[in-house]
């Protein structure tokens, strides 16, 4: 990319990166991390041409928090208690 003085860096995030919620604590901390990676990386190698974006999907209806939950002993989203 630098030889050839363009190019585009994509990094996937979470909106989670940016706004945390309640028990989100860790995740958020490795989205937050990877945004201020893309952040500085942006500036380092805009003078070669190279753009550097985050995409930051929101909620996704996946079985992801059950899942976690489960294997850590926390709370259900499905759980009426």
């Amino acid at each position: 990319m630098r030889r050839l003085r363009r190019g585009r860096i994509i990094n996937l995030s979470s909106v989670v990166g940016k706004f945390p919620y309640p028990t989100s604590g860790p995740y958020a901390a490795t989205k937050h991390a990877v945004e201020a990676i893309t952040d500085a990386l942006r500036m380092e190698v805009r003078p070669f041409g190279i753009y550097v974006v985050t995409i930051r999907p929101g909620v996704i209806g996946t079985e992801f928090n059950e899942v976690a939950n489960k294997l850590t002993g926390g709370p259900s989203l499905t759980d009426p208690s």
